[in-house]
């Protein structure tokens, strides 16, 4: 399985002559390309994903489904995008995606979601998975299920609101993605991890017994986006990275953050790696 980073907070530092010509922004979008099956998971803000897939030499035309790991703008933005470029392509969502959600700053609520106008006219494209959903022999799509220890601090300004009231998200908008090339053998793919990463990681290996998780794909959620310190106690994410230790292959960033990385990485050294704008790897 091959994955480029189209859209990350930082630019990769490899290939310097083809990486900076392109753009960054506090968003994630990575194009998957499978045996059989090309796949943009998440398309950060805006058109940028597009734009950088143009220089890397991809064609957003070609992908087969588009998967939106959960229902905050800097996943969907490009959403708008993609449907114009193109025409085919179904978009995998939880069925929880048309909730109004919003972020909270300086007491105001400020709207971050989905734009409904856009589901309802394009409603023909989507596939919405209500608590889980298998797309073929080798890509499933399931919810969080598990829901154990604090609720990750840089949750704490993100809520729902449901008629005039405006309620903590507890992020049923938000899916996993696992898909297993290789037999008994799963890669994980998150968004934002809003959830819990681990958590997320419990609610797939309860569910795929038998099968081992051999990569990791995602953000885990550990940055304040203000000060860009973590958002955890250090604690916290050492005791994360440990428990992640039996994962061979875990590649993070976008809300993960630098500090929250280079604690990870005191922990789990060679097995994990930043995937920043323009990076391509293969697991």
């Amino acid at each position: 399985m091959k994955i480029t980073t189209l859209v990350e907070n930082n630019l990769w530092s490899g290939q310097k002559e083809i990486c900076k010509e392109l753009g960054t922004q506090h968003g994630l979008s990575l194009y998957i390309e499978t045996m059989d099956k090309k796949i943009l998971f998440d398309t950060g803000k805006d058109d940028l994903f597009n734009r950088n897939a143009a220089i890397l030499g991809l064609d957003i035309g070609e992908v087969d489904y588009l998967v939106l790991s959960h229902a905050h703008y800097d996943h969907i933005g490009g959403l708008e995008f993609f449907l114009e470029i193109n025409k085919t392509a179904k978009i995998i969502v939880s069925r929880r995606v048309q909730e109004e959600v919003y972020s909270k700053r300086l007491g105001f609520y400020k709207y971050i979601g989905i734009k409904n106008e856009v589901l309802k006219e394009n409603i023909d494209r989507f596939i919405f998975i209500d608590k889980e959903l298998k797309l073929d022999e080798n890509i499933s799509f399931m919810m969080n299920v598990y829901h154990e220890g604090k609720p990750l601090k840089g949750n704490s300004h993100l809520y729902k609101k449901c008629w005039e009231d405006y309620t903590l998200d507890e992020f049923s908008h938000e899916i996993i993605m696992i898909i297993e090339e290789k037999k008994d053998e799963l890669i994980v793919f998150t968004g934002c991890s809003h959830g819990g990463i681990l958590n997320m990681v419990k609610s797939v290996g309860e569910r795929f017994l038998h099968k081992k998780i051999m990569g990791l794909v995602g953000g885990f959620h550990l940055q304040n986006n203000i000060t860009k310190e973590l958002a955890e106690s250090r604690e916290r994410v050492l005791n994360i990275g440990e428990k992640l230790m039996e994962i061979p292959h875990i590649y993070t960033g976008h809300c993960t953050g630098k500090k929250g990385f280079g604690v990870l990485k005191e922990i789990l050294g060679s097995k994990i790696e930043e995937f920043n704008t323009g990076k391509i790897f293969e697991i």
